[in-house]
């Protein structure tokens, strides 16, 4: 690597030696998240890890190209969240460093960072349940879903748990309902 300091310019050939040599400080967990981020970024820009990158490739727009290059290879939006967040981190060292070319800190683009959202199951309705019911044809079935019904209706009594009842259980419980009444 060639260093020098020149007005408080750090030069270097690469991003790759700016990990290598100025981020050994890192734990080595987040060393090695910063590594394959480097490593997934260049193979989405470039289609090789063989090839440097300079820090002049870490632009907007090769953002945009390796976001959809990995959308287009179908990767996780938490994958693809990974390998941005690190090359923005490691711009962003760059710049605290003052690497020289590295005016100002990585802003990524609006929208190629997204939150991982997960399905929230909706609440069941009676006509899900009655179409449940008519498909049901087989014994183990109508054993599966009344077991079902049965925790929904204990209010999520865990199955574990559900076999751990005995007779004691219902006659205090139902002994203190009448009381309560």
């Amino acid at each position: 690597i060639q260093e020098e300091w020149n007005s408080g310019s750090l030069k270097i050939k690469s991003v790759d030696d700016f990990i290598d040599t100025h981020l050994k400080r890192l734990k080595t967990s987040t060393l090695t998240s910063r590594k394959n981020s480097l490593r997934s970024f260049k193979k989405h820009l470039f289609g090789t890890t063989d090839k440097k990158l300079l820090v002049s490739d870490i632009t907007h727009r090769n953002c945009r190209v390796v976001y959809d290059t990995m959308r287009n290879a179908k990767l996780s939006q938490a994958t693809i969240n990974t390998c941005l967040k690190g090359i923005r981190a490691t711009y962003n060292d760059m710049y605290k460093y003052g690497v020289d070319g590295v005016k100002e800190e990585l802003k990524i683009e609006r929208g190629l960072i997204k939150k991982s959202r997960p399905k929230i199951p909706t609440i069941l309705r009676t006509e899900d349940y009655l179409s449940g019911v008519d498909k049901v044809k087989t014994q183990l079935e109508w054993e599966a879903m009344a077991i079902g019904i049965l925790s929904f209706a204990l209010r999520g009594l865990d199955l574990v748990d559900l076999f751990k009842i005995n007779s004691n259980n219902i006659d205090n419980i139902i002994l203190n309902m009448v009381n309560y009444i």
